[in-house]
């Protein structure tokens, strides 16, 4: 998928894995690098190509950490994540009273686009497994 004359992604469903192994997995590709979503125009353009080619159900690593300084996430490049709506899911109890991501604390340092939750923004364990989005 390509999104600009500069950018080009790869979706890759067919594989996935940790945080680490899929930051690899990009490097690997042509000296790429886990999916930066430093734009809305960027973050909506892979939602629709993602639901027009009938990939909603996967969730995708994004580069978005907060391992370095708890609760203060940043891309890759050292530019910090943008934080609340439109691009953080939100997460309600069983009395509606809901809360917007990231609440993960100490335990969930990395950020996935949640396919359970329509690609929203959410907090994850590093280790769990998940596809990948690779730019170029």
């Amino acid at each position: 998928m390509k999104i600009s004359a500069t950018v080009a992604l790869l979706v890759e469903v067919l594989t996935g894995g940790t945080w680490e192994e899929m930051a690899k997995f990009c490097d690997g590709m042509s000296q790429g690098s886990l999916l930066c979503l430093d734009s809305l125009t960027v973050y909506s353009s892979i939602i629709e190509y993602l639901t027009a080619n009938g990939l909603s159900e996967y969730s995708f690593w994004t580069d978005g950490n907060d391992r370095v300084l708890e609760g203060h996430f940043f891309h890759n490049n050292g530019y910090a994540v943008y934080m609340g709506t439109p691009y953080w899911a939100y997460t309600c109890n069983s009395q509606q009273e809901c809360q917007q991501e990231p609440l993960g604390g100490v335990q969930e340092n990395c950020v996935e686009m949640d396919g359970g939750r329509f690609h929203y923004l959410n907090d994850v364990s590093c280790n769990e497994f998940k596809h990948v989005i690779c730019q170029r």
